[in-house]
């Protein structure tokens, strides 16, 4: 298929890497020289072969993600955002790790599903820190859970050979205190593994 590049492969993989992503985002690592009208027009003729599919939320711009069809051509695991109900806190993912990405420790992340790790996080990010290289599960909590849900997965990621640390990400206060609360009841081995953030303009 003529439209089928290497460039165009490449965009498919990495709007799959991060399930859902934003065109202005996209434009900035695939642009390539081109400008945002010429970009968008690309954009407009994959939706328009049925491999990508764009749509409007909030103020973020235009979102895009891959059909069933475009994650055919893709290394990475279709997402069907119209039976799972997950598409806001996705994109809110998303945003989030981007976000964490411009910190000069962190080298490289994604929000696909880490398949070595049965606990599977929101999101992995490889980062280096004194010549050490560790890896940083990002958990992105929208809504708060059962205090004995949130001990039990603690302890699973500090009992986990595959992660190094844990971040929580939150925009309530609540949970970011409730949150607090359990970690001071734990074991230090295991709470020095977990690490607490609140982003109140997560949206």
């Amino acid at each position: 298929m003529k439209l089928l590049t290497a460039e165009i492969i490449e965009i498919i993989n990495e709007i799959a890497r991060w399930k859902a992503i934003t065109q202005r985002e996209l434009f900035k690592t695939h642009g390539r020289g081109k400008t945002y009208a010429n970009f968008s027009i690309k954009m407009k003729s994959l939706e328009r072969a049925g491999l990508i599919k764009g749509f409007y939320e909030g103020n973020k711009g235009k979102y895009l993600i891959l059909t069933k069809n475009g994650s055919q051509f893709s290394v990475h695991p279709y997402m069907d955002y119209e039976s799972s109900g997950s598409l806001i806190h996705d994109l809110i993912c998303t945003a989030v790790m981007k976000s964490l990405l411009e910190h000069p420790l962190f080298s490289s992340g994604t929000a696909l599903d880490y398949v070595k790790s049965p606990i599977q996080p929101d999101g992995v990010i490889y980062a280096k820190r004194y010549g050490t290289s560790y890896l940083l599960a990002v958990e992105v909590e929208l809504n708060q859970k059962s205090q004995k849900r949130v001990h039990e997965k603690f302890v699973k990621y500090a009992n986990d050979p595959e992660f190094h640390h844990v971040l929580y990400v939150t925009q309530k206060r609540s949970v970011y205190d409730a949150y607090g609360k359990i970690l001071k009841g734990l074991h230090e081995e295991i709470a020095s593994r977990i690490a607490l953030c609140l982003a109140p303009d997560l949206s």
